[in-house]
């Protein structure tokens, strides 16, 4: 396999390569950005416990994966209202501290609101000036008093200014909707002793593959890296042809599909708008941009990005736009 292209292994097996050639150079600085993704569990506990007890220089990583970062972090870096906000411990400490940050901020707008109200009854704006002020003086103390104390604190005494009078914690949620699509009757899709190999590599080949997907099935295909997850998925979204029998699908059947290399998919040139439109060019409403947008927004993507190109999206954002696609189709088949 070592002699093989990289762009010819699975996310899996890219990752690995990308690990071996960030931990082999044993930098003073190691910068990891999602390395559990697409790994397999041996090998994220493998990382997890090279990292714990073997690296001994500066780590900073990027991860949405909570068990790992309570394994490996004992700092948390948030990134929030364009402030970096450090958190001592792992994980979990984070979401104590989160938590209790927020409640402390809450009640200090309120007591903020409240004061404000009562002085513009007053019709004074000496009045509102003066609280205020008041809460800028409580600010600068509460900054100074965390330097005293050796605190790393996000807020210094630069960036205490009047947007930062206290305001409600608004916390970052997520919601994503597909439509629901129309009933069909089974079989929707099926592989039958199936087999099937690539050329030019003996060492993978899938044989007798039997596999039926009905309305509301729900299947986890799990393994270990290069057992051939993502080939079966191929195989049933018709990326890939069978070498052996056959793969019957519904001929009303529409599958929505998220690649591990969605990426390659993306049209980078383009922005988020005109790459949905030329996918899903039947778009009702008086303007189709508007409906696109509408979709994106319900997928988190903020609006200042709609007409960003792709290429500059971050890779959270590039996925973003992929769920958007795939909600438009309305498939039957995720």
């Amino acid at each position: 396999m070592q002699a093989r292209s990289t762009k010819s292994f699975s996310g899996g097996w890219r990752m690995r390569i990308s690990l071996d050639r960030a931990l082999f150079m044993q930098p003073t600085l190691q910068l990891l950005d999602e390395p559990t993704n697409h790994l397999d569990l041996r090998a994220v506990l493998w990382l997890e416990q090279y990292l714990c007890s073997q690296w001994k220089k500066t780590l900073i990583l990027v991860s949405h994966d909570r068990d790992f970062l309570n394994t490996v972090c004992n700092d948390i870096i948030h990134l929030h209202h364009k402030s970096l906000h450090v958190y001592r411990g792992n994980f979990d400490d984070f979401e104590s501290g989160y938590e209790q940050k927020r409640k402390e901020m809450n009640k200090k707008f309120e007591v903020y609101e409240k004061q404000m109200k009562a002085a513009r009854k007053t019709g004074s704006k000496a009045a509102q000036d003066k609280v205020k002020d008041q809460a800028m003086s409580k600010a600068h103390k509460e900054v100074a008093k965390g330097k005293g104390k050796g605190k790393n604190v996000a807020n210094d005494d630069d960036n205490v200014k009047l947007a930062d009078l206290p305001q409600k914690w608004h916390d970052y949620k997520v919601e994503f909707h597909f439509p629901e699509p129309t009933l069909l009757t089974p079989p929707l899709l099926q592989l039958i002793d199936v087999g099937f190999g690539y050329p030019n590599r003996p060492d993978f080949k899938l044989s007798d593959v039997d596999v039926g997907i009905d309305m509301g099935t729900r299947v986890a295909i799990v393994g270990p890296n290069g057992a051939g997850k993502s080939t079966i998925l191929n195989l049933l979204a018709g990326g890939l042809n069978p070498s052996e029998r056959e793969a019957r699908r519904s001929q009303k059947l529409r599958i929505g599909r998220y690649s591990q290399h969605f990426v390659d998919l993306l049209t980078m040139e383009e922005n988020a708008v005109q790459y949905l439109l030329r996918l899903h060019p039947d778009q009702g409403g008086m303007s189709k941009a508007e409906v696109v947008r509408g979709n994106l927004g319900k997928f988190g993507l903020p609006g200042h990005n709609h007409l960003t190109p792709i290429v500059k999206l971050s890779g959270g954002q590039k996925a973003r736009v992929v769920f958007t696609s795939i909600s438009m189709s309305n498939p039957h088949i995720r």
